[in-house]
């Protein structure tokens, strides 16, 4: 048998081929590129600010004096009954009704509508009473009011208690019974001008 003739590989070719390898084996061990990571959403500092309070209403007098209100009803033959009509807040009146030496405040609104608090029975139980001169408006429909009860067997020296009145609730109630002592007229303003608004302490029957 004659011998077999090798087939000689042009080593151009076997140079090629090797590092054609060697760039695949290369690639194949590349790390892959790290994930970039998915945002995570962080609170606003403006969303765990401190709420800014809202500015408290300047307070508006008007007065109970019975010389700056009008007498409309009189019935001396019933206790000593006299009605005098008194100034409010814009379109609010106050009514002071006096009675077997105990006084009433009825608030009558923007449409005419009246409610009589009642305070003779709701905050003096049946004892003397009088009204303070002067009435103290938080916003337009709160409003502070003294009221001197003479609770002591003898009714010489009065508790001079501070009202804070809520005249938007249905029906207009006392809200606060702040007695004498100290920072009794910051007590009865932070009462007044609370939110939300306090529940009644005293409500009229009628």
């Amino acid at each position: 048998m004659s011998a077999m003739k090798m087939k000689t590989i042009d080593p151009r070719w076997s140079f090629a081929a090797f590092a054609m390898l060697a760039a695949c084996g290369k690639a194949e061990e590349q790390p892959a590129a790290p994930a970039t990571p998915s945002p995570v959403a962080t609170a606003s500092p403006l969303a765990d600010a401190t709420p800014v309070p809202l500015p408290v209403p300047e307070p508006v007098f008007t007065s109970l004096d019975r010389t700056n209100c009008k007498q409309i009803e009189v019935n001396r033959e019933e206790g000593g009954y006299v009605r005098f009509e008194c100034p409010g807040r814009g379109d609010w009146k106050l009514e002071v009704i006096e009675a077997d030496a105990r006084e009433d405040l009825a608030l009558v609104g923007p449409g005419g509508a009246k409610r009589q608090m009642q305070l003779p029975s709701t905050i003096a139980g049946g004892a003397f009473s009088t009204l303070g001169k002067t009435v103290e408006w938080i916003g337009t429909d709160r409003l502070i009011v003294r009221y001197e009860v003479y609770e002591s067997p003898e009714g010489r020296t009065p508790t001079s208690y501070l009202l804070a009145i809520d005249s938007a609730a249905e029906p207009p109630c006392v809200i606060g019974k702040v007695p004498p002592g100290p920072q009794q007229n910051e007590q009865a303003r932070a009462i007044a001008g609370q939110e939300p608004r306090p529940a009644c302490i005293a409500k009229p029957t009628r």
